[in-house]
């Protein structure tokens, strides 16, 4: 029972780096586009979109991860 739990414990760590090094390149991406903050962004399939729109979603989704991260008291991996 003990052996399961640890191979899943170390499952779901794993995940849990792979989604902290998609948040870090989001966080880059994020960064990117504050600078160009209140503009606009079109493309030919869509409307505009606000920049600062898709940044704040980013945002709420990189601090649910933060908070996974200390709920279950693990230590980010840096890139």
């Amino acid at each position: 029972m003990t052996m399961r739990l640890d191979i899943s414990q170390k499952k779901l760590y794993e995940k849990l780096v792979i989604l902290e090094k998609y948040c870090i390149k989001l966080e880059k991406r994020v960064s990117l586009l504050e600078g160009n903050a209140g503009e606009k962004k079109s493309s030919s399939k869509t409307e505009n979109i606000s920049v600062t729109q898709t940044t704040n979603q980013q945002k709420k989704q990189t601090k649910k991860v933060k908070k996974l991260f200390d709920k279950y008291k693990m230590n980010p991996v840096n890139i």
